[in-house]
């Protein structure tokens, strides 16, 4: 008999998280864990969705908060529990949605760099 816990997380990380390889990061944690579900780019921060043994996603959470890519600063991390979906099959990278203007900080090494454009 399988005794294995499984949980579907919604999980949303404000901070430094945009521009510094978090989605990468994330998308390697996950897959090395065997979870499924997705990480996307948002205007306020990183959401993601992991779907799996409950044991492994704590893990996956917490090397998330200890071991942060390097140019990362996670400042907040909200989760949400939520139904199983049969629908989350193996783990991606979704696409950014493009805005104006994101609300989220981005890492100061970028700063300059920003400011020159919009000279």
């Amino acid at each position: 008999m399988d005794t294995t816990a499984v949980s579907h997380l919604k999980i949303h990380v404000t901070g430094i998280v945009q521009g510094v390889g978090f989605r990468p990061f994330v998308f390697r944690l996950a897959t090395e864990k065997g979870l499924n579900g997705t990480v996307l780019n948002n205007a306020r921060g990183v959401t993601l969705h992991l779907q799996g043994d409950s044991s492994c996603i704590r893990q996956c959470l917490y090397e998330l908060q200890q071991c942060p890519p390097p140019l990362a600063r996670i400042d907040s991390i909200m989760t949400e529990s939520l139904p199983l979906d049969p629908a989350l099959s193996g783990f991606r990278i979704i696409q950014s949605v493009a805005t104006n203007r994101p609300a989220y900080p981005s890492h100061p090494i970028w700063q300059p760099a920003r400011t020159a454009l919009q000279m």
